[in-house]
């Protein structure tokens, strides 16, 4: 494996999953974080809008605009009719104050050198009692304390043994993501378990079941997070 460029398209996330059971868990999860109520969200590291494709049922009410670096992924965006613009993400933002309801982070600000920045500008754009939500994994889980009990390199961190973990150049916990929110003005800070891993049960299999409990009840050692935060 070679290593990568040190930002990633969310679009690439996307692709590696598929329309697998993990996805839709993940869907459903921040679908009920938002609510049923018409909204304006913007996708930051939007890809070719992946998110307003698998989502379209879930959030009917949605007023999608998505922003990412990637050109050619912005085309294809575009191609569906999506309200998408080409952007250096890691630099200010092409849109004005207190425009969205909700700014999406997904999978993406592990990838970002400045992570500060990316959630200040979140912040901005986003209107008063707007929300911030943020997936990303979670470098302490119990899957990756145990590789480095073994000598491995923790997966939330870009090395050869997982192709999943290209352009991850930051690492957060619980602790690390709760503080970057608040250092950035955000209030009424929710993380929640994204997703748990055992090895002995399938993703998607009729055990998976316990995979999602886990997550509920041991958010610091799930594989991932979902955040939330307040303006």
């Amino acid at each position: 494996m070679k290593f990568r460029k040190s930002v990633c398209s969310q679009a690439e996330l996307y692709e590696c999953l598929g329309d697998t059971g993990y996805k839709r868990h993940r869907l459903q999860k921040i679908a009920d974080i938002i609510g049923a109520s018409s909204f304006s969200l913007l996708d930051v590291g939007c890809g070719a809008g992946q998110f307003k494709s698998a989502s379209r049922a879930l959030l009917p009410k949605m007023n999608y605009s998505g922003i990412d670096f990637s050109e050619g992924q912005v085309a294809v965006a575009r191609s569906k009719g999506y309200n998408v613009k080409h952007h250096d993400i890691t630099r200010k933002w092409p849109y004005k104050d207190n425009t969205f309801d909700v700014v999406f982070c997904s999978e993406i600000v592990e990838h970002i050198l400045d992570t500060d920045f990316i959630i200040a500008e979140a912040y901005r754009v986003l209107k008063r009692s707007g929300r911030i939500i943020v997936t990303i994994p979670n470098v302490a889980s119990l899957g990756d304390r145990i590789r480095l009990l073994f000598g491995i390199v923790p997966s939330a961190i870009e090395n050869r043994v997982f192709p999943s973990s290209r352009g991850h150049i930051r690492a957060f916990n619980y602790g690390d993501l709760k503080q970057l929110l608040q250092d950035n003005g955000f209030s009424h800070i929710n993380i929640t378990g994204r997703d748990f891993y055992l090895p002995f049960i399938k993703y998607g299999g009729p055990l998976d079941w316990i995979n999602k409990a886990l997550a509920n009840l041991l958010p610091k050692l799930s594989a991932g997070f979902i955040a939330t935060g307040t303006k």
